[in-house]
């Protein structure tokens, strides 16, 4: 609640200059002059110009308002981390048995990164709910596996963050969904957003 003050006083304050601007201008060119208030408008657009940061986005960024970003109230009270490494749950949905080591198009939240399954933590038997120790994965198992990505990238676990915790595996070589799950952990990788 307190970064919402804080925005909303920084907005209050920058409109008090937008209507200061305004009524400025507007007497000025009540009294027939539309110089000065021309000049004051091409300084204003040059200053912001310079000043203003160049924030380059395309599809698949995270953006985060900075208050979230350092006051932490994002999903969970906490800082979106950045990870090259997540333990996952997957619903293996492939004809071909699912093995440590094998690679794929991970799609995670918006984007699309080749990553590699590390190692499978244990099935889950459908029927009992139990944990199974497994070396490779049948069609329709769901298993609790460690994935890594080629790069760090922003991630959360689902329960905290659904759209930065809901994931895919694609097959690299036939381009057909090979899994589907959801991240139940993030890897400390030394950053946050």
């Amino acid at each position: 609640m307190a970064s919402l003050f804080k925005y909303l006083h920084i907005t209050f304050i920058g409109t008090v200059f937008t209507f200061g601007y305004n009524l400025v201008s507007a007497m000025f060119r009540g009294m027939g002059d539309s110089k000065h208030p021309l000049m004051f408008v091409a300084i204003a657009a040059s200053v912001n110009l310079v000043l203003d940061r160049e924030v380059d986005v395309s599809r698949g960024c995270v953006l985060v308002a900075s208050a979230l970003a350092g006051g932490g109230e994002a999903a969970g009270g906490g800082l979106l981390p950045v990870s090259d490494r997540v333990t996952a749950t997957l619903l293996w949905m492939d004809d071909a048995r699912l093995e440590t080591g094998k690679n794929f198009f991970v799609k995670l939240g918006t984007r699309q990164i080749p990553g590699i399954v590390t190692r499978i933590h244990y099935a889950v038997d459908a029927n009992s709910g139990a944990h199974r120790a497994a070396a490779d994965l049948a069609k329709n198992e769901i298993a609790s596996v460690d994935l890594s990505f080629t790069e760090p990238i922003v991630t959360d676990s689902f329960s905290r963050t659904r759209s930065l915790g809901e994931l895919i595996l694609i097959d690299r070589i036939s381009n057909a969904t090979a899994a589907c799950g959801v991240v139940t952990e993030v890897a400390a990788c030394g950053e946050t957003f």
